[in-house]
């Protein structure tokens, strides 16, 4: 089994809000981003995800209401409601969501993760495939906050 020291990861990215994925699991990809006070436009995706702030708060407006998610905490967005990031969302923040329609291939996910993680000297986990790229969904019909326990 290895280990992915998440925060560093995120830490060591090249821009914020620019994620990586650091593996999949079946259709659903985990990725991490550095968030860094700046918002970012309104958004809605096919297919439902969580985000979980591993530390710091993410500040969402999902359907026109405002949601502070902070650390220890998952919020569920539910595929086709619109939400957006609201100025002083900061810390890292790591994505769970589907990516089996994404349009890059499984050769250069992986070329992507080892390159990756040879920079950072972290272990790539067995049967994961990181790779990177960013999908926010919405927030908003049924939308759920929960704390990670």
């Amino acid at each position: 089994m290895n280990v992915v020291d998440v925060r560093r990861t995120a830490a060591e990215l090249p821009a914020a809000w620019g994620s990586l994925l650091l593996g999949q699991v079946g259709s659903a990809g985990v990725k991490v981003l550095r968030m860094d006070g700046r918002p970012l436009p309104p958004e809605s995706h096919d297919a439902a995800e969580a985000l979980l702030v591993v530390e710091g708060e993410l500040r969402l407006v999902v359907d026109g209401v405002e949601v502070d998610v902070r650390a220890g905490e998952m919020c569920i967005v539910q595929a086709g409601v619109v939400h957006a990031v609201n100025s002083g969302s900061r810390g890292t923040l790591v994505i769970v969501e589907d990516i089996s329609s994404a349009s890059w291939s499984p050769t250069q996910v992986q070329a992507q993760a080892q390159a990756q993680a040879q920079s950072q000297r972290t272990a790539i986990p067995n049967g994961l495939s990181p790779a990177g790229s960013r999908r926010v969904s919405p927030l908003s019909r049924s939308t759920t906050v929960m704390p990670f326990q």
